[in-house]
């Protein structure tokens, strides 16, 4: 073993010294290999000691036998009981846990619908977020379920449960680390084999002609702490074009092009690039809005910062509730919400007996299923034969 005294740095009230030491390695060769200074708490002893070890590995043939080699085992042991201590932490990880992980990658990899992912969530977690991932099975979803159905629509329950599915489903493909390859979580998800609830969702009520003109003069200036006339053209270009309302609010005017008449839905649900005709009024009401247009490239920008405009459901359903259109409707499927202004504008295109293909062309829908909905208004010679039992 040696030691060097620094000349000027102290440790305490003797010099700071430097420990390294001497061996011979397995080829006979002589080594000298540092240790460190009595600052950073090392001693002569346990300088010493480690010769002694490293010696005595090179005498039996086993184990580290150098420094170097002492140093890597060390680290490799500190490694392997850190990836332990953090797989057995993964073991116990809570439902709660687990979905903020999921939350951060759908924020980076589907921001879109990462808000709505959270809200579901977050109704998972008051039930299961301290219970392990691990432990939560198909009873327990089961008594999730049942609870959640006596103080929520089966459409939301459909939701929240299908959260936890894509929650587990993520999980099970998503390695721990860039370390260790396995899953966050192995086995059955417990959603398997829980019957989801199933309501028809479907819009039955459209408007008339009457109602929409109602609705569209009464939008005008609404709501009257902003005025103007944004909501009254939100709503005209949803019942004229059949866009849904993110659509509208994500419009820029790069995907309006009003010499041919058409708008491009970029991104849609179901389609990409997507051009839609313009009808006149549509038409005239966005040469209006871009003969008086802002920096902003977006049809319809936000009034107080942000992304994109926010609260037009709501807006729409007090309108809507004021005009007394909801007056005495206890079906869901019978109130009037903004989705309505799209389901009016197929309605309309069914009655004037525009083909169904046509409308599901319009209405961009993924199949033909979606569309056959408005078929029962569409004139057909049934409906001629029915009414000539008045004529006789």
């Amino acid at each position: 073993m040696r030691c060097y005294e620094h000349a000027t740095r102290r440790h305490g009230r003797t010099p700071d010294r430097y420990f390294s030491i001497r061996y011979y390695g397995s080829d006979g060769k002589r080594v000298e290999e540092a240790i460190g200074w009595a600052s950073e708490g090392w001693s002569a002893e346990q300088a010493a000691d480690i010769r002694s070890a490293i010696r005595k590995n090179i005498r039996t043939g086993q184990g580290p036998q150098t420094l170097t080699a002492m140093r890597s085992e060390a680290q490799r042991i500190r490694e392997d009981e850190a990836q332990a201590k953090a797989a057995a932490a993964l073991q116990d990880m809570s439902f709660e846990q687990l979905g903020r992980l999921y939350l951060e990658w759908a924020k980076a990899n589907k921001p879109r619908s990462a808000m709505t992912d959270g809200y579901n969530l977050a109704h998972a977690f008051g039930e299961l977020g301290a219970f392990p991932a691990k432990e939560i099975n198909s009873a327990r979803i089961e008594t999730l379920k049942n609870k959640f159905m006596a103080s929520h629509a089966p459409a939301t329950v459909r939701h929240i449960l299908g959260m936890i599915r894509r929650v587990y489903t993520w999980a099970a493909v998503t390695p721990r680390s860039a370390s260790d390859a396995t899953p966050l979580f192995t086995g059955i998800p417990p959603t398997h084999g829980v019957v989801v609830p199933r309501q028809d969702n479907r819009r039955l009520r459209f408007l008339s002609r009457d109602e929409a003109e109602r609705l569209l003069t009464a939008a005008v200036g609404y709501p009257h702490r902003t005025g103007g006339m944004d909501f009254h053209d939100v709503c005209l270009l949803s019942l004229h074009c059949g866009l849904r309302k993110t659509e509208i609010l994500e419009l820029r005017w790069g995907h309006v092009d009003l010499t041919h008449g058409l708008l491009y839905v970029i991104d849609g649900k179901n389609t990409e690039n997507a051009g839609l005709p313009v009808n006149e009024l549509a038409g005239e009401m966005l040469a209006r809005r871009l003969a008086t247009r802002g920096a902003s490239e977006l049809v319809f920008p936000p009034l107080r910062g942000g992304t994109i405009r926010r609260h037009i459901s709501h807006n729409f359903t007090y309108l809507a509730d004021s005009l007394g259109l909801n007056d005495g409707v206890t079906d869901r499927r019978q109130k009037v919400v903004f989705h309505s202004l799209r389901h009016t504008f197929a309605s309309w295109l069914a009655l004037d007996g525009v083909d169904i293909y046509r409308i599901k062309e319009l209405m961009r829908h993924k199949d033909l299923t979606q569309t056959q909905r408005y078929a029962h208004l569409m004139p057909s010679d049934a409906r001629a034969a029915v009414e000539r039992l008045c004529r006789r």
